[in-house]
């Protein structure tokens, strides 16, 4: 828990921190190193540790106070930004400016044909896609296959610092349907929203976007590639809906489905870390009574938090707790190469890394409350949780494979997601009042 706040400390702090603004350096010091010899709390003596950090220009004596912040208070952002600076892996030029809300990436209406890559077989020069069932590139006309299969590997965490202090992590791209000229039959279409894949319908030939070095957006930095073709998704389909519970007898029977169109989903993982603080009121020892009530003594701790791989979809085409019903494993990822995108779709992200680490951090926050006071609740009287502090140390932006689907049952169309690698299902399901409860109370 936090300790109390030094009046005697907070009055050098106000002196310090003033005086360090003014860039009166040798005020400044004199204030803030007598903050470190007051009974400070941890939070007092963060702040003066860096604001010494700001009035030094020696890097050796600015990295010493900035690891004195970060070991006193583990949840101070701007010592972990000036440490990414220090270190080489922000540049000051790229810092977002605050006041200022990055505006979202506005492609071109026109696909430039600079901006297009395709593949072609080696030994024909007709089209390669990428095959579920060998995991390889393969040419659709005379079967030659490109490459090693490819198979599951270590996705790197990126640098969370080198990207929410910039415009990257705070900007999404427009959703503007784009013109798209066929590089091999010269055909011109219409590129869906948020694309970046596709495959010619007059010729077959799969081309995609080429992401430049300067692009405003992140690039993915692992894909899990799909491992079902269109005949077993529909057959995952058919079998998720004859396993529902609580659902029209004739559902799995009736319902009529439509074609399975594939897609890579962006979606945001994040590793975070953190504690969340309680305090609280128990029996100091059982029978013991005092001014007619037994006494107690107050109790307090921190509950460490973790969690590895928060998944957030990338953006709201579809409803997330589908997504999260699939269940992907991101131990399958293998690290993001282009040429998997070969005859499949993929869309780029509309909710920004900065955003959707929000998301991630309430989830993980929701369900931390939830298990500290079912573990401690029952055992103290005034149970109480305090501000928790949790902060991301890394994060990835993957593709996951979904097969997406529809079905009519007596008249109305619902949707139904199949995970592409595993067949999972997710999705709705027509329910009666009575069964809509029977499913709440089951948690269906």
């Amino acid at each position: 828990m936090s300790g109390e706040m030094s009046d005697e400390a907070q009055d050098l702090l106000v002196r310090g921190v003033t005086a360090a603004r003014a860039n009166s350096r040798e005020e400044a010091r004199f204030h803030l190193e007598w903050v470190l010899r007051t009974d400070a709390s941890p939070e007092q003596l963060a702040e003066a540790w860096y604001w010494l950090s700001r009035i030094t220009d020696d890097p050796a004596e600015k990295r010493r106070c900035l690891d004195m912040v970060l070991s006193t208070v583990t949840d101070y952002p701007e010592a972990r930004r000036d440490l990414a600076i220090l270190d080489g892996r922000l540049k000051p030029g790229e810092l977002l400016d605050t006041r200022h809300a990055p505006a979202p990436h506005a492609p071109a209406s026109a696909v430039a044909a600079g901006d297009v890559e395709h593949s072609r077989c080696a030994r024909c020069g007709s089209a390669l896609l990428f095959d579920p069932a060998t995991q390889q590139l393969r040419c659709q006309f005379c079967g030659y296959q490109a490459g090693a299969p490819v198979a599951p590997g270590m996705v790197a965490e990126q640098d969370w610092e080198a990207a929410v202090y910039t415009a990257r992590g705070h900007r999404w791209e427009l959703p503007v349907e784009r013109v798209f000229t066929c590089a091999s039959c010269g055909a011109r279409q219409l590129l869906p929203p948020g694309h970046v894949s596709q495959t010619c319908p007059f010729c077959g030939a799969a081309q995609l976007l080429r992401a430049t070095d300067d692009a405003p957006l992140i690039a993915p930095g692992g894909i899990a590639p799909f491992a079902l073709d269109e005949v077993a998704a529909r057959q995952h389909a058919h079998d998720w809906l004859a396993a529902q519970r609580f659902r029209p007898g004739d559902l799995a029977s009736a319902a009529i489905l439509t074609t399975p169109q594939p897609l890579y989903l962006s979606c945001w993982t994040f590793d975070l870390i953190g504690e969340l603080p309680w305090q609280g009121m128990r029996l100091e020892r059982e029978g013991w009574w005092e001014n007619d009530g037994r006494r107690t003594e107050r109790v307090s701790g921190a509950e460490p938090l973790g969690a590895d791989d928060v998944l957030v979809p990338g953006s709201d085409t579809l409803p997330g707790e589908h997504i999260q019903g699939l269940q992907f494993d991101t131990s399958a990822l293998t690290p993001y190469q282009p040429e998997l995108l070969a005859g499949w779709p993929a869309e780029l992200y509309r909710v920004p890394p900065a955003e959707a680490s929000l998301q991630a951090r309430e989830r993980v926050l929701a369900q931390a409350r939830e298990e500290v006071r079912t573990r401690y609740g029952s055992m103290l009287h005034d149970f109480t949780l305090g501000p928790a502090r949790l902060r991301v140390v890394g994060y990835k932006l993957v593709l996951l494979p979904v097969w997406l689907l529809a079905y009519t049952y007596r008249g109305e169309r619902h949707r139904l997601l199949v995970n592409g690698r595993t067949g999972a299902g997710a999705g709705d399901v027509p329910r009666g009042v009575l069964q809509q409860g029977l499913a709440w109370l089951t948690g269906q």
